[in-house]
């Protein structure tokens, strides 16, 4: 709300409400991140000049290191999620609070405990949490857009799994393309049943599969997901 509310006089409210859903998504991925000890100390030091050691330190004490490193993130990456966003050095206090998860946004009181942390919840979380609450219900009737739950996304991988199986065993990575992947559960659980039907697959490996699985859909923010 207090980053929705701001009128810098350069964004119109759609544009603005573009924003603020592209920081909150990459926050929540940034948390994801961190829990998992993806992007941990050494990661944020050698990707920046500051000695801090958490993502929300970096971008209390210095917003503009803390943007350096999401451009690394997203080279690393390769997926266009961490784009730049203004709203990380306008906002850094009211964002890096969001980090550390020690603030109520609803009381404005805080914290002396986060109340989630990403390493006991899986990535795909973070699609749903998209499709049910930061889209309206007006955007996704003008999309055509339907939240998928995980259950019925393994449903529909299952009963294809036997014939892409049969590539797999002959040593083949069948290519799949999804023409209206929304924020990509379908392409998510595929990979993850392909991944486990490998054998001790490589880092390597993981990303040639990856290229694999195609997806297009008209809501761009749901493709960055």
């Amino acid at each position: 709300r207090i980053l929705l509310h701001e009128d810098d006089g350069t964004t119109s409210p759609q544009e603005r409400k573009e924003q603020v859903h592209d920081v909150l998504l990459q926050a929540m991925f940034l948390l994801y991140l961190e829990d998992r000890g993806i992007v941990g100390a050494k990661y944020i030091r050698a990707h920046s000049n500051s000695q801090a050691d958490t993502l929300h330190s970096l971008l209390r004490h210095n917003p503009e290191d803390f943007c350096r490193l999401l451009r690394s993130l997203d080279r690393d990456c390769n997926g266009g999620l961490f784009a730049d966003n203004a709203l990380w050095t306008r906002h850094a206090n009211t964002l890096a609070d969001f980090l550390e998860g020690t603030r109520n946004f609803g009381s404005g009181q805080g914290r002396l405990l986060r109340i989630y942390h990403f390493n006991h919840i899986p990535v795909e979380l973070l699609s749903e949490v998209y499709d049910r609450f930061l889209e309206s219900e007006d955007d996704k009737k003008a999309h055509g857009a339907y939240y998928t739950p995980r259950r019925l996304a393994a449903l529909v991988v299952e009963q294809v799994w036997e014939a892409l199986r049969s590539h797999l065993d002959a040593g083949r990575l069948p290519r799949v393309l999804d023409p209206a992947c929304g924020s990509g559960i379908f392409l998510a659980t595929l990979f993850q049943r392909m991944a486990g039907h490998l054998h001790a697959p490589s880092w390597e490996d993981l990303k040639h599969l990856a290229t694999c699985l195609h997806g297009l859909d008209i809501n761009h923010t749901a493709i960055r997901i």
